[in-house]
């Protein structure tokens, strides 16, 4: 199964038609129609809002990895906080972990902003927890 007729099935299974799906995503229903055709891929933004919104598991779009749904979704705020919490870290001390301000860890934590790469390796590095448990929770 292509990653086209995985977001085509994800759209079906959500009750959608391309018109509607493509009214969630912001984009026109053309472009519905060229992704599930595999014409066009699906950015980052438009992933993250499926997953947030809607608790489409990312990786099953992409590479055909679990289920089309996940279970329960909490968000990558919750697991850094869980992450933060577990360790024992106030917020200043998790923070300079990761070479960001306070204000920035607080964007991360109430998920206003996804992390950049650096900022995941620097988890995966000092948390030993893998990159797709921290993005999905997987």
């Amino acid at each position: 199964m292509t990653q086209g007729q995985r977001l085509k099935e994800v759209r079906l299974a959500l009750g959608l038609s391309q018109e509607d799906f493509g009214v969630i995503l912001n984009i026109p229903k053309q472009m519905v129609s060229a992704l599930e055709n595999n014409k066009l891929k699906l950015n980052n933004d438009k992933l993250v809002k499926l997953l947030s919104d809607y608790n489409v598991n990312i990786n099953y779009i992409l590479c055909a990895k679990g289920k089309a749904f996940l279970e329960s979704c909490s968000t990558i705020g919750q697991r850094i906080n869980e992450i933060k919490d577990r360790n024992n870290l106030s917020l200043l001390q998790l923070s300079q972990i990761l070479n960001i301000t306070e204000s920035t860890l607080n964007d991360i934590l109430n998920n206003k902003i996804i992390p950049d790469i650096r900022i995941l390796d620097i988890f995966k590095r000092n948390f030993k927890i893998s990159i797709d448990w921290l993005l999905y929770g997987e």
